[in-house]
């Protein structure tokens, strides 16, 4: 029987093996995830900045090398227009595609979990954008002479377009397959629990962000609206608006970065909750939420908010763990994975901006600062809350009168189910076979007894 069932398996094996890598199902599935994004990305950047021109009363000769320079924008790569460095560039439209990207490659995953499927899907993600990029720097490069905008350099390109595309493709994968993940790699349970809870503090970190700037923006509401000024007419307001909010994202993460106590870089200059030091800065509306003049002592009692939003990482890992040492594992490494975000976003939300200088969060301190709330705070919260003991004394806080009422409570039970099931036997003899057997097993030991004692029941 062995020998049938190993000559099965090795049939199914082989089978497998002689699947056909593409079927036009698979195919179909990766030209969508290859193409799909960027198409609906160049659509959309396309139709933005040929309205774009004829608002701006200009001829459509440029339009192709804009098209180009805004696919690299969105993907954050570095522009160089006029001979100045643009490298301070939204973050909105580039959320929106890795969005767009984890979407795709989740819908894509969907019907199939092998581990060849997503590694396909996961090269088709990155394959596709960077061709498009290839074609871009082409054109960009072709149309240097109408336009003041100069070819990026290609391995940066080519590089920030793939890291954009993989984040994508790698949220989407993993929100789709995770459970897989998990088995496969055989995590243990609080390293499941660490991704859960950095997650959930995170948001809480982004949420906590975007109040301190709606509440920043309000109390300088009189320099922002100021900030219109330099355009005219309706259609310059509506677009410094809308580039505005592109670079809502941006202003966020500067945000979280003070709030956790790390300085954001303002060309020469510094703000941080400990010290403040002016620069030149360009007339912007979201820059009015920077904050200006000496750093007030105030401004520390701020720190209580990562202090909380820490020791709440630190209850999530005890809830999901059963030791406190298991927790302290979890929190250290939901520390360790926000951290790791926080470097990668400010890096993302800071850069050049032409003469100004440098703009964004200080990539080195904004990690650590996040590390030592999160990681280190939770660490220790999750130590001192600990859930595993307050299980352990709850049991031993029963009472031992308790427990013998529960188990006199049980031995009726265990005597009273023989006797339906000897009626059972006596009344309506059951045809099948296993039933019956097990029945005169439990006869036996009802009546056992019944034998020692003399019953009427040993006469019969």
């Amino acid at each position: 029987m062995s020998a049938v069932l190993d000559s099965d398996a090795r049939d199914t094996r082989d089978a497998d093996r002689r699947r056909p890598v593409l079927t036009p199902e698979r195919s179909k599935t990766l030209v969508v995830v290859a193409f799909r994004p960027a198409i609906v990305a160049l659509t959309l950047t396309a139709t933005l900045v040929v309205v774009a021109l004829v608002a701006a009363s200009s001829d459509l000769t440029g339009a192709f090398g804009g098209i180009a320079g805004s696919w690299f924008a969105i993907h954050q790569v570095p522009l160089t227009i006029s001979g100045r460095t643009l490298g301070l560039l939204p973050l909105l439209p580039t959320i929106g595609i890795i969005w767009f990207v984890a979407r795709t490659c989740e819908r894509a995953v969907a019907d199939s979990r092998d581990f060849r499927d997503v590694a396909a899907i996961a090269a088709a993600a990155v394959a596709g954008p960077v061709v498009f990029t290839l074609v871009c720097l082409a054109v960009v490069a072709d149309a240097a002479g109408v336009i003041t905008l100069e070819a990026p350099n290609a391995l940066a390109a080519i590089g920030w377009v793939a890291l954009i595309h993989l984040l994508g493709a790698s949220a989407g994968l993993v929100h789709a397959c995770w459970r897989d993940v998990v088995v496969a790699a055989r995590l243990p349970d609080w390293a499941v629990a660490s991704v859960f809870a950095a997650v959930a503090a995170a948001r809480r970190l982004l949420i906590a962000a975007a109040v301190l700037t709606v509440v920043s923006l309000v109390v300088h509401g009189s320099t922002a609206i100021g900030a219109f000024d330099v355009v005219d007419g309706f259609s310059g307001t509506l677009g410094l608006l809308v580039v505005a909010i592109a670079y809502l994202p941006n202003a966020v993460i500067a945000a979280a970065a003070v709030l956790v106590g790390a300085p954001v870089q303002i060309g020469a200059g510094s703000a941080g909750l400990i010290d403040v030091t002016g620069a030149e800065m360009p007339d912007f509306p979201l820059l009015a939420a920077l904050p200006t003049g000496p750093a007030q002592q105030w401004w520390l009692f701020l720190l209580v908010i990562p202090a909380v939003l820490g020791g709440l990482l630190g209850r999530d890992c005890a809830k999901s763990c059963e030791h406190r040492v298991s927790a302290a594992q979890a929190a250290l490494t939901a520390g360790a994975l926000i951290a790791a975000g926080a470097v990668l976003a400010g890096a993302m939300a800071g850069g050049i901006l032409g003469g100004f200088g440098m703009y964004g969060p200080q990539v080195l301190w904004f990690g650590l600062c996040t590390f030592g709330w999160f990681g280190v705070v939770g660490a220790v919260a999750a130590l001192v809350i600990g859930a595993r003991p307050l299980v352990e004394e709850s049991i031993d806080d029963v009472d031992e009168s308790e427990i013998g009422g529960i188990a006199s409570d049980d031995v009726p039970t265990s005597v009273a189910a023989p006797a339906a099931v000897e009626a059972e036997l006596i009344g309506e003899p059951v045809a099948d076979e296993p039933d019956v057997e097990g029945a005169e097993i439990v006869d036996a030991e009802v009546v056992e007894p019944d034998l020692e004692q003399g019953s009427p029941k040993a006469d019969r």
